[in-house]
């Protein structure tokens, strides 16, 4: 499976319509404008627990 991690509006619009599974990353720095992204994260500890998961895709 592969798995996009995007923090940017453009990042995620074209993984996403690329049929990729993503992850939209976002901290108090960069914000997350895109609701299309399949799970958001705001650490990399989040990003890491929702890849073990893998029941969110």
């Amino acid at each position: 499976m592969t798995i996009a991690i995007e923090d940017s509006y453009s990042g995620i619009q074209g993984s996403t319509s690329a049929g990729i599974a993503t992850i939209g990353y976002y901290d108090n720095r960069l914000p997350l404008f895109n609701t299309k992204a399949n799970c958001k994260a705001g650490s990399m500890q989040e990003v890491l627990n929702v890849i073990q998961s893998q029941d969110e895709f």
